[in-house]
């Protein structure tokens, strides 16, 4: 497994799976193709616990899904504050 692996799975989760794997569906009965999407609802990821709860699954060795908390280390980190130019006057 690999660094890349546990991020596209994260990505899914929580963006959307269309803009990484897009799957369509055909109705057979009309031939129409339906776009089909995989997300997290929002409210579901609303603190750090629900954040290493995200499953994660090794795809190549078909071993048992993983949660993210087993994978990774998440914690916050302080960060200067972002200087902004917006109303710099001559």
């Amino acid at each position: 497994m690999q660094a890349r692996d546990v991020a596209q799975n994260v990505l899914v989760s929580l963006s959307s799976s269309f803009q990484t794997s897009p799957n369509f569906w055909l109705d057979p009965k009309n031939g129409v193709s339906y776009s089909v999407a995989v997300q997290t609802p929002q409210y579901r990821v609303d603190n750090y616990q629900a954040l290493q709860n995200i499953s994660h699954q090794q795809r190549p060795s078909g071993a048992p899904a993983q949660i993210l908390g087993n994978l990774v280390d998440i914690s916050t980190v302080a960060r200067p504050a972002s200087i902004s130019h917006y109303n710099v006057q001559r």
